[in-house]
């Protein structure tokens, strides 16, 4: 008996014939020629081992890095300022590159800046381009580019979820922003204040990552030009599957089956479910499923057996779980 997941091992056996025929042509008559005999065979460097140093070396896997820029927020009004943060990518992270040189591709005229923040002046026009790179050494990095909104004046932002402010690791939340005027919604920039590490925002969309655990706070607010929005809270709550492997235990009628592809047996294997009382639960439903293997078994479920069919020889895993 195991929680609410029994996975089951799976050998699958195909009886087979084979015949492998090695043959070698030294030395057999008529197949090739003995050179032990052969007195124009020079046998004097047959023995002689290749320098050490001469041996091919495994080159060490190279790490390719990209310089970017990065800034806290892309849509600007007039007067506001933002943060430049210039980092080098790797497979492995992130990290900040020091001591850089900003470089204005576009629109110095209407921005200032000191250390790493961006201040846009007070006479930029409307839909006004900024684009700015760091430069460190001889490299360059990525673009930033900002645009100046100084004719719409945000009154006010509130945001909400669609759904629930309960949610579960691997699932998403919808969200929705009210901008007064409307006309401001492009405006709208959507930041995790919390929770950073377990989630993340694509669009309009929450996504809540496969780390989170029962009990994680995630907090999300939005910006529109200077107007920042109210602060949604959203708690990690245990999923129907992890609720159900509280509750209940499974127990299969066996760990390991051997198949045989020509047919000759047929086993079934069977489940039952209790509650941590050890009553028999006849309330739920189970599903087998093939985890791993898929291409050496068939399965068919009928309540709560399921029977197999060999399709090669191999190894195969089968789960079963409260459905």
């Amino acid at each position: 008996m195991t929680n609410a997941i029994r996975r089951i091992s799976m050998l699958l056996v195909i009886f087979m014939l084979a015949t492998f025929c090695l043959a070698s042509c030294a030395g057999l008559p008529g197949t090739g020629t003995d050179d032990t005999n052969n007195p124009s065979t020079d046998n004097t460097n047959q023995d002689q081992t290749k320098p050490e140093d001469d041996k091919e070396q495994t080159p060490p896997t190279p790490v390719i890095y990209t310089f970017e820029l990065k800034t806290t927020k892309t849509n600007v009004v007039r007067g506001e300022s933002v943060t430049l943060t210039p980092v080098l990518k790797s497979a492995d992270g992130e990290e900040t590159v020091e001591d850089v040189e900003y470089i204005f591709v576009m629109g110095a005229e209407y921005a200032t800046i000191s250390g790493n923040t961006l201040t846009v002046s007070n006479t930029a026009p409307h839909n006004t381009v900024i684009q700015v790179k760091a430069r460190s050494g001889a490299s360059d990095s990525s673009v930033v580019t900002l645009i100046v909104n100084v004719d719409i004046v945000v009154e006010s932002l509130v945001i909400e979820a669609i759904g629930s402010s309960e949610v579960v690791k691997n699932s998403t939340v919808g969200l929705i922003a009210t901008v007064d005027p409307a006309v401001a919604a492009s405006l709208v920039e959507w930041t995790i204040t919390e929770g950073a590490d377990i989630a993340s925002i694509r669009g309009t969309t929450l996504i809540i990552g496969e780390n989170a655990q029962v009990g994680d706070t995630i907090k999300v607010k939005a910006t529109a030009g200077t107007v920042e929005s109210n602060e949604l809270v959203f708690t990690v709550c245990a999923s129907q599957y992890e609720q159900d492997a509280a509750k209940y235990f499974i127990s299969t009628s066996t760990n390991s089956i051997r198949l045989d592809k020509k047919g000759t047996s047929s086993p079934v294997l069977s489940a039952e479910v209790y509650d941590f009382n050890f009553e028999k639960a006849t309330d739920v439903d189970l599903q087998f499923t093939i985890i791993e293997g898929s291409q050496y078994l068939g399965i068919s479920q009928s309540g709560d057996t399921c029977s197999f069919e060999a399709l090669g020889h191999g190894h195969a895993e089968i789960e079963v779980r409260v459905a």
